[in-house]
């Protein structure tokens, strides 16, 4: 479940059977409440991007599944050219250091890059260019380029770098999806059991979002915790009367529309599957 701003959540009553752990009390019981980011799509819908056809160089889903939980590393590379990111993000606001390595024996002349929006993007993320990208990029040398990000509003889908250039005479040209995503801009809340249940009980029940999923880890809790922290989520203690559940709270910053997040995560070691309501 979602509020915005933080003091406000919304309730549900909604009845579902159990799938994926002991049933708690129905006064204590998450799984039948939730919400959505500012009233648009649930969060599981922002946290898990369509995979979308076309020119990219890799898929969101693969972008995603890299960068997620980290900011630095590898977004594309082939014979000729390395592209790599190191960013970080604070409050609603990212800055995204990009580099460019030259992987060829022959300068890329004519290097052209230019960041794309979707149209829903488009009126959720401003995104500013620190320094200009580089004209050409020297065999053996690597060239940077940052831009700053900020969050406006809600977004499924994230920007992406048009790069072109020339190479021994050919034009070479492919897309790579930004590791920008919604929950870049979560940010830990902590709360008491009084406070979590007192803003639960203001939910809707049209707000909630909730999915079933199989375990692609061991169900250890350490492992889970580190999780839910690298998405930039509180691990609430004694929270939930069912020790073996997860309870998380965190805060979408959003300009001038900060969201607040619940979300309750339980596991079934029997069947090896997560239910997961926010």
């Amino acid at each position: 479940p979602t509020q915005a701003p933080p003091s406000t959540l919304l309730e549900a009553a909604s009845k579902r059977s159990p799938v994926a752990s002991t049933p708690v009390a129905p006064q204590a019981s998450l799984l039948e409440l939730g919400s959505t980011v500012n009233g648009n799509a649930p969060l599981t819908e922002f946290l898990v991007a369509p995979n979308l056809e076309g020119s990219e160089a890799r898929s969101i889903e693969d972008v995603k599944k890299d960068f997620l939980l980290k900011n630095n590393g590898v977004l594309f590379e082939n014979d000729w050219i390395q592209v790599g990111v190191k960013s970080e993000f604070s409050n609603r606001i990212g800055k995204l250091n990009i580099f460019y390595g030259n992987k060829s024996n022959n300068v890329l002349n004519n290097f052209e890059v230019a960041v794309a929006l979707s149209s829903d993007t488009s009126q959720s993320l401003q995104i500013v260019p620190q320094t200009n990208p580089p004209t050409s990029v020297a065999s053996g040398a690597q060239e940077q380029q940052v831009l700053q990000v900020e969050c406006t509003g809600n977004f499924r889908t994230p920007p992406s770098l048009d790069v072109t250039f020339m190479l021994a005479g050919n034009r070479h040209k492919f897309s790579i999806f930004l590791p920008v995503f919604l929950s870049k801009f979560l940010e830990p809340t902590q709360m008491t059991q009084d406070n979590f249940f007192s803003r639960w009980k203001l939910l809707a029940g049209d707000k909630e979002s909730q999915r079933i999923f199989p375990a692609i880890k061991k169900m250890e809790r350490s492992i889970v915790n580190g999780v839910l922290s690298s998405l930039g989520l509180a691990v609430l203690q004694d929270i939930d009367p069912n020790a073996s559940n997860y309870v998380s709270a965190g805060i979408v910053q959003i300009k001038d529309a900060p969201s607040g997040v619940l979300i309750r995560l339980e596991p079934n070691e029997q069947t090896n599957m997560y239910r997961l309501t926010t």
